[in-house]
């Protein structure tokens, strides 16, 4: 906040076509030029200061999802509301542009499709009973359909995994009792899925339930690494965050670990974002931002253990520097 920010909360990012960064916050909406920050807030109109997603619609117009029946909208520079038109908004946590072109609201009362200006219902029939599909707080598309998380509960922000078919247009899949904690596609081909404590790869269905083997690990992703949230960037880099720091694992498996000891402002962050000029964004709840500009620059706390440097020498003309 010192620096402009609207809250140190941040959850995470997002960037419109025209380059405008928007960080969304449990404080409100900060909207960054590359040059300061235009801060939106309940006091200035937010429906609600806990921002749940932001999704451009339009060459004009960015949709401020926020934590109540409201949508908010930015269009050249002003904060509006939007009116369904039948009057009804669910409280949505995600708005998501599925590739049968429409978009899907990820909410508290279940699984919506905006169509005609309007939030339909979709049905998500079939759980077992106890288990009311409500409180749908993440998702992701994959192979034409719907993964979503399922915390009926409404406490741990993890939950029961579902499955929709945007085809078949129903609930095809569940796992209960998972504790589902975020959903990544970082290839075609490949589904993965993490929990608080382990690491699943998607391997199709039985029946009703959705089969999960323990995740691959290699000498591309190191084992042991359950990330709450991946970030891929445009060199096929993969951004892990972890409850110890974040992950950069290169094609090769490479891997740096960032933490407060080489520049992070804490070691959890809860997004990655890379934005049009490639530059890495972290966002977390405790510090709010803060921004990697040059990724070739690594830091070692200490170069091999028991080596403590004193000076340093390189011969001109060779490929050897002397410690």
């Amino acid at each position: 906040p010192r620096d402009g920010l609207v809250s140190n909360k941040a959850r995470f990012m997002f960037q419109d076509s025209k380059g405008k960064l928007y960080i969304g916050t449990y404080g409100g909406l900060s909207i960054y030029d590359g040059t300061r920050f235009t801060n939106f807030d309940y006091n200035s109109g937010l429906e609600n200061p806990l921002v749940n997603d932001v999704v451009e619609m339009g060459d004009d117009s960015v949709w401020v999802i926020v934590n109540t029946q409201k949508i908010n909208y930015v269009v050249n520079g002003r904060l509006k509301t939007f009116t369904p038109a039948d009057n009804y908004t669910p409280v949505i946590n995600k708005l998501i542009k599925c590739s049968d072109g429409y978009y899907y609201a990820i909410t508290d009362e279940g699984l919506f499709k905006l169509q005609d200006r309007k939030f339909i219902k979709m049905d998500l029939s079939g759980m077992p009973e106890g288990n009311p599909p409500i409180s749908l707080n993440k998702a992701i598309e994959f192979d034409k359909k719907l993964f979503m998380v399922s915390d009926p509960n409404y406490k741990f922000n993890a939950g029961n995994l579902l499955v929709y078919d945007l085809i078949q247009k129903k609930l095809i899949a569940y796992k209960l009792g998972f504790n589902t904690a975020a959903l990544f596609n970082p290839i075609p081909n490949q589904l993965w899925v993490s929990t608080y404590t382990n690491f699943y790869i998607f391997d199709g269905f039985n029946g009703t339930d959705i089969l999960l083997k323990p995740f691959p690990y290699s000498n591309h992703f190191p084992k042991g690494i359950v990330p709450r949230s991946i970030c891929k960037d445009r060199q096929n880099n993969l951004w892990a965050t972890t409850l110890k720091g974040v992950y950069k694992i290169s094609p090769d498996g490479d891997t740096t670990l960032f933490t407060k000891q080489n520049g992070l402002s804490i070691d959890f962050q809860t997004s990655v974002f890379e934005d049009h000029e490639n530059n890495l964004w972290f966002t977390n709840e405790h510090t709010g931002l803060c921004k990697l500009s040059n990724q070739q620059l690594v830091y070692f706390p200490q170069y091999k253990p028991g080596l403590t440097v004193n000076d340093i020498s390189i011969i001109p003309f060779t490929h050897s520097v002397w410690l």
